[in-house]
């Protein structure tokens, strides 16, 4: 148990030191991964959201995806 609190203790730790970068650019993270999307929209349509909190929550849940995907190599 204890070497098991160790390796969760530094992925927390790992992936934590990677998420505060993610989080700064996290609108720029959404634009560059849903680009090929916009690309296949019809001309003048855009994405929109189905939630109150989703425009906001989007790009973070992105940025700490992205931060446990890099942690995780």
């Amino acid at each position: 148990l204890l070497e098991l609190r160790d390796r969760l203790m530094k992925m927390v730790i790992a992936t934590a030191v990677i998420a505060a970068p993610c989080l700064w650019f996290a609108n720029e993270i959404f634009t560059w991964f849903s680009g090929p999307l916009r690309a296949q929209l019809p001309a003048g349509a855009r994405l929109i959201a189905t939630s109150v909190v989703a425009p906001f929550m989007t790009p973070f849940k992105l940025a700490l995806f992205a931060a446990i995907y890099f942690a995780m190599r």
